[in-house]
């Protein structure tokens, strides 16, 4: 076989590239779990709402939750293209998505119980977890 003296190795091994490559594999597979976390949730809540007596009409309009995964591709090139440099490209579009997630969490859950048509009491607020056991 014929083997040149003047071409580099095809592959380099670097101290300790090996660990942050696992690393690395364990990160994309966690986030690849999260993402798809929502959509269990949208697969599940269908299910509650029926056992809660919510109408077909209102389960139709919650099947909207789906979209924003359906126009990722319409939107992803728009979200990568526009960015601060000083913040990144990434965090760019992370931090504010994220803080809204947030804060649209927070306001629903003080709307929860009534939008599942549960009545609240005084003594039980909405950040509280249901009471266990029969009810009184």
């Amino acid at each position: 076989s014929y083997q040149s003296s003047s071409c580099p190795p095809t592959t380099v091994e670097v101290e300790g590239s090996h660990g942050s490559e696992c690393r690395a594999i364990v990160l994309l597979l966690l986030l690849y779990t999260l993402q798809g976390v929502p959509l269990g949730f949208a697969e599940c809540i269908p299910f509650v709402l029926q056992e809660r007596g919510v109408s077909f009409k209102q389960q139709a309009v919650f099947s909207l939750v789906r979209w924003p995964f359906s126009v990722k591709l319409l939107w992803a090139p728009l979200v990568d293209s526009c960015y601060n440099a000083r913040f990144g490209r990434r965090k760019s579009w992370l931090v504010p998505a994220q803080a809204l997630i947030g804060l649209t969490l927070l306001l629903l859950s003080s709307v929860l119980l009534p939008l599942l048509g549960q009545p609240t009491t005084p003594a039980q607020d909405s950040l509280s977890p249901p009471p266990v056991g029969p009810p009184p």
